[in-house]
């Protein structure tokens, strides 16, 4: 049996371990907590997922959603996927059947499939998100890191879909459902049982997959 036969949903098997996981939610929300409440830029901590970059225009509350939305990996392993996604990570699979689930990820990612290929796309847009914490700048109370590890698992999601479905969203950013950016266009979700019981929620208010038979 080959890495790509193992599971059915294997486009949302976690290329990190339970453990690398944890810290670097602990990492990416000690290091957002320091820097909202001093306004000054800590030590840049070091990630299974790679570095936080802050070179050139970077800076620091987008990158951390980056890191976040990655968390579970950029490609596979991300928990929220598009129905078109996955057959496009299907296809790839097919085609390249010893290849590992991470590599299909990847290749599923390139250019020259067009409207086929694969997008990390953040669902409550990071300028949003940038917006939203900004005016917290040296007023944050130091030692919430949980209160905002809270916060980045509401709005500092991904979810996968195609360079054709990206095309048909909006920058219009929803803090109460975010959700319902989808709503109108016609990106359908691959229902993951791994959902948070509140994303879960939002995505089938929003209409996004079918009702539970």
């Amino acid at each position: 049996m080959t890495d790509n036969e193992k599971s059915p949903l294997r486009m949302f098997e976690s290329i990190f371990s339970t453990e690398d996981m944890d810290q670097d939610r602990k990492a990416v929300s000690l290091f957002l907590d320091e820097y909202l409440a001093t306004g000054k830029v800590p030590e840049v901590p070091l990630l299974a997922n790679g570095a936080i970059r802050l070179d050139g225009r970077r800076e620091p509350i987008g990158q951390g959603s980056w890191k976040w939305s990655e968390m579970h990996g950029k490609y596979t392993g991300c928990m929220f996927w598009s129905e078109e996604a996955c057959n496009t990570f299907e296809h790839v699979a097919t085609k390249y059947p010893d290849r590992s689930n991470v590599t299909i990820g990847r290749m599923a990612s390139a250019k020259k499939l067009r409207d086929h290929s694969l997008e990390h796309e953040h669902v409550f847009p990071r300028k949003a998100w940038v917006e939203m914490m900004t005016p917290n700048m040296g007023q944050w109370e130091a030692g919430n890191s949980e209160e905002l590890a809270a916060r980045m698992d509401e709005f500092c999601m991904a979810c996968i879909v195609t360079h054709k479905e990206h095309q048909e969203l909006s920058d219009r950013a929803y803090s109460s459902n975010p959700w319902m950016r989808y709503k109108g266009t016609s990106i359908r979700l691959k229902r993951n049982p791994d959902w948070p019981d509140q994303h879960r929620q939002w995505i089938e208010t929003a209409g996004l997959v079918d009702p539970i038979a």
